[in-house]
Order: C-alpha cells, then structure tokens, then sequence
C-alpha cells in the first residue's frame, strides 16, 4: 500500500512540473544551434517552493548547461533598469526609421514602378488610352512590383510603447511572471543564451527604434550582461 501512495506522489510530482509555468522556457533559445531551453523544476528536502531551471533541448549542439530562472531574469531586470529615453528619442526613432527604410534594395526600383503606375492611371482617367491596354499594363507593371517583395515599412511606435520603456525597470520588479513574459513576448523576436551564459536580446521590428535608444545600442542585437562567466555585447 506504501507503494502505491509513494507511486502516485511521484506522478502528481511530474504532472505539477509539466504544468508549472516558466518565465523563459520555449523563449529562450540556443545561440549556437538555435534550439529551444525547456524548464525543469527541482525540489530539495523541505523547500515550499521549487527551484526553477531551463536547459537546453536533446536535438541540436552539445550545449547541455542548465541555467537558472531567477538568475536568467534578475539578469535582464538589471539591463532594463539601466533603459533611459534621451531628449531627442523622437529625433531619433524617425532617423532609425529612414534607414531601414533607406535600406531597401530595391527602392528605386520601387518607385519608378510605382510612379509608372500612377501615369498610367491619369492617362486612363484622361482618356488617351483605352481599357484594354489600360488593364493589360497595369497588370504587367503590379506583377512586376509583386517580384519585388513588400516595402520595409516600419511604424513608428506608439506613445505607450514609449512611456512603458521609461519605466520598465520598474515595472518588471513589480509585475508577476506572466505579465513579464508577455512583454518579452511582444517586444523581442529571440533571447539568445551562449554557451558562457551571455544573453542577447533581439528586439522586434516595431519596438526595435526605442530598444536603441533607450540602451544606447546601435546594432542588430542588443545584449544584456549574462551569467557566469558575466559578458556583455553593448
């Protein structure tokens, strides 16, 4: 009979693990190989509350250290406390912003295609060509701009982005695991963590302007300090 109860204390040990929510499991992922860090929880002799981990998948390189949660968080706690918003942060979003749109490659070929366009649209409108030829053009020139791909368009972002960069220090101290990762969910595409414990931090797109600006960084990935041994890629 103790068997039996020592068995089902076991699995229901397992069915709360599998069930616990971690912060970064599924979000972080491996900087080498690219694959994701799943949690593990362990619990020692007497504890209430169990230690939170995340380790590295099976499949992928040989990177098998498991990294601690409160560490791993605490960690990019400190990196956010260290965000501040310059004077000039809407001067320079919008010089962010004309780069990457500056960066398209084809651009120019863009706007001449576009511009082809629009003069066959007044010619229509004026009459000097007819429908046929209007239609059969118009749709040589769209399928022409379709091989080009979508314009990089990049919106700027909102004022309540901006007003939750200034705070969110503070805010990440304060709010429960699940508003945190709703924020890194939102914000940042990847968490990279290296093999020496240093995380990089990618943000999306959209809120890619005021991660530059408010950590001062001016790269296509923003680090923040890692674990031991404690690096850092701004």
């Amino acid at each position: 009979m103790q068997s039996i109860l020592s068995a089902r204390r076991a699995a229901m040990v397992k069915i709360n693990r599998r069930r616990r929510p971690y912060l970064f499991a599924d979000l972080a992922r491996c900087a080498v190989c690219g694959s994701r860090y799943i949690g593990r929880a362990y619990w020692r002799a007497g504890a209430t509350a169990a230690v939170l981990r995340i380790k590295h998948a099976r499949r992928g390189c040989r990177e098998r250290t498991e990294r601690n949660e409160d560490l791993i968080r605490d960690r990019i706690g400190a990196w956010l406390d260290g965000w501040r918003l310059p004077s000039d942060v809407r001067v320079r979003i919008a010089r962010y912003l004309r780069r990457r749109v500056a960066a398209d490659p084809h651009i120019d070929s863009r706007k001449r295609i576009e511009t082809a366009i629009a003069r066959l649209r007044k010619q229509h409108e004026w009459g000097a060509i007819p429908d046929r030829e209007f239609l059969e053009e118009h749709t040589k020139l769209a399928a022409r701009l379709a091989e080009l791909g979508p314009a990089t368009i990049v919106p700027p972002p909102s004022p309540e982005a901006l007003r939750l960069a200034d705070r969110i220090g503070t805010a990440w101290r304060r709010v429960p695991d699940e508003r945190r990762r709703e924020f890194l969910t939102e914000w940042f595409t990847a968490i990279k963590v290296a093999a020496d414990g240093a995380i990089t931090m990618v943000p999306r797109e959209q809120y890619a302007p005021i991660v530059y600006a408010a950590s001062e960084a001016d790269a296509v990935t923003v680090g923040c300090a890692g674990l031991e041994p404690a690096t850092s890629a701004m």
